[in-house]
């Protein structure tokens, strides 16, 4: 047989990837977009602990309804931003500028905040505008999530986006925790100029501009701009030589099921986070100071286990040891269990104590300045049993730190390599948005529920949501996996891409039909013609019918480069006539 012109086009290609020099993984820019990410995450959660209580300090008046909107509207401009970030880095082609973009809106929100006590206007208002703010620059999270895709190598990537969300998810977690470290600050604090103080409410917004300020200055003397990770561009002659290099189309149902699961895993965070505050001075009777001490030191203790989770991810891929898609399943589960024990349950003694709004100091009744314990309009708190506040604490730091750090490096993984090595600005952005509508809703949602009904109904929902998710996970094992390239494909494995269905080989079992039936000769001319096309080297017609035995097989006995070495154009031409 003649295998000349195949052989020595193997040996052409296989010699020339040799003397390329393997990519790797840009780790310095990698790890500064985990910082960012990091601080962007801090940004968000260090005023859970003291956002409410800071909120009643400056308002007596202020309800739990308008608190679930404040907390909601930064995850609100966070949805809106998430994509429009994408988007716009994939339309410049780069990080560097969206970053610095979205650093610069995050400075001012905070600055803005620093408003709350000193302005003229109602400090509710300032205080949901300079949520909103911070929340449309923290859509910034969108291009370091995509960078930490495009710069890292196939290898190296579960461990670039598991640095990358995971310094996401410990921001999240560990913010409400740094608030401990203000608490001794007191308020009003000690006097900075004219109206503004330092306290133990401001005190974030002071980090959060530090933060910024420090990111900015990463950004502009180490980062790096590095696309090693996407598949690099293949110009070709004609449109039906490029539909060969074209990527396939990635796996919708597994995109959604990662998109959903998103939603999930960030309604059930925010909702705790939100009413974590609201139900320890309701069920705890707990007051401010307290309030803020002690979830401080929960979220303190949430975040150390999320670290020595993200830590290990990190410095060892447990997801060869457990399978990512396993790992989101037990998370969610998890999470499912956290409620199931904590929830008020039906018949459990005891009931929640109102608080007492007057108090008898040397024989004379006042108001009570901090009262602790139900609000006197709460009905549900006559037959709601109170939440046992050692099991809820050591349920929260040992159940939904593992778990939460769980989904997040498993999920996130595993959506990356469903879209494969192509950019994923856009749908990064998706995945984020979905987690910020669920933050948006959630507090607004639930809170309102909080009010009028206690935690039952919002535990409820969650219960739901995490279960559906866990059982989603498993109902589509086998379809949520990597996205399948065209040079790992076998024999009659079929894609699809934008230009459509490149090719289906047929088993020897199907040829042999053909030739019973006598329809192979249509079809052999029409894979020879479009074997021409493909392969120009080849251009002898007899010559194509004489290789039509060789095989993936032949290419690696004679030494000439792995299969995942050979030109896609002479795979196709492979997989037609073996």
């Amino acid at each position: 047989m003649k295998l000349k012109t195949v052989d020595s086009q193997c040996s052409t290609v296989a010699g020339s990837l040799e003397k390329d020099e393997e990519p790797t993984t840009d780790w310095i820019s990698c790890i500064v977009a985990s910082v960012i990410a990091l601080f962007a995450a801090i940004q968000n959660t260090i005023y859970f602990s003291s956002l409410w209580p800071y909120l009643t300090q400056l308002d007596p008046k202020a309800s739990e309804a308008f608190f679930g909107w404040i907390t909601a509207v930064y995850s609100l401009a966070q949805a809106v931003m998430c994509v429009g970030f994408g988007y716009l880095q994939n339309r410049m082609g780069q990080s560097r500028i969206p970053i610095i973009i979205g650093l610069s809106i995050m400075f001012l929100g905070n600055v803005i905040y620093l408003f709350c006590g000193i302005s003229s206007l109602s400090p509710k208002w300032v205080m949901f505008v300079s949520r909103f703010v911070t929340g449309l620059g923290a859509g910034v999270v969108t291009v370091l999530r995509t960078h930490a895709v495009s710069a890292s190598t196939v290898h190296d990537r579960s461990r670039a986006i598991s640095l990358n969300s995971g310094s996401f998810a410990l921001g999240l977690t560990i913010g409400p925790g740094i608030q401990i470290i203000f608490s001794p600050l007191g308020y009003p604090g000690h006097k900075i100029a004219g109206s503004l103080f330092l306290d133990m409410y401001t005190a974030p917004a002071f980090m959060g501009i530090l933060a910024n300020l420090i990111c900015a200055c990463l950004v502009v003397f180490l980062f790096r701009e590095s696309n090693i990770g996407l598949q690099k561009a293949v110009f070709t002659e004609n449109e039906e030589h490029q539909r060969f290099y074209a990527l396939p189309r990635y796996d919708t149902i597994a995109v959604m099921i990662c998109i959903f699961t998103r939603f999930a895993q960030m309604f059930v965070i925010t909702n705790l986070e939100t009413l974590g505050a609201p139900l320890a001075m309701t069920m705890f009777s707990w007051n401010k100071q307290e309030t803020v001490q002690y979830m401080s030191l929960m979220h303190g203790g949430f975040g150390f286990v999320g670290f020595i989770m993200y830590a290990i991810s990190v410095f060892y891929d447990f997801g060869k040891v457990l399978d990512h898609r396993i790992g989101v399943s037990v998370g969610l589960f998890a999470l499912v269990v956290f409620h199931m024990l904590t929830f008020p349950w039906w018949g459990l003694p005891g009931s929640t104590p109102y608080q007492q709004e007057y108090i008898e100091i040397n024989g004379t009744m006042i108001r009570d300045p901090d009262p602790v314990g139900c609000k006197t309009s709460f009905d549900w708190c006559a037959y709601t049993p109170p939440i046992n506040p050692i099991l809820f604490v050591v349920a929260y730091v040992f159940i939904v730190g593992p778990a939460f750090s769980l989904i997040n490096v498993s999920m996130n993984t595993i959506f990356s390599t469903i879209l494969g090595p192509r950019s994923q600005g856009t749908m990064q952005g998706v995945l984020l948005l979905s987690g910020s509508i669920a933050r948006m809703l959630g507090p607004i949602f639930v809170a309102n529920l909080f009010t009028s009904h206690g935690p039952r109904p919002a535990w409820g929902i969650e219960i739901i949501l995490s279960g559906i998710g866990a059982l989603l996970w498993l109902i589509f094992y086998k379809r949520i996996t990597p996205l399948k390239l065209p040079d790992t494909l076998n024999a009659g494995d079929v894609f699809k891409s934008k230009y459509g269905t490149p090719f289906s080989s047929h088993n020897s079992g199907d040829q042999d039909q053909a030739k019973k039936t006598g329809s192979s000769i249509k079809e052999e001319e029409a894979l020879h013609s479009k074997a021409t096309r493909i392969l120009p080297q080849v251009k002898d017609k007899e010559e194509l019918y004489a290789t039509e035995r060789i095989t993936v097989k032949d290419c690696q006995d004679q030494g000439q480069g792995r299969a995942a070495n050979t030109p896609p154009e002479l795979l196709q031409i492979i997989y037609y006539f073996q």
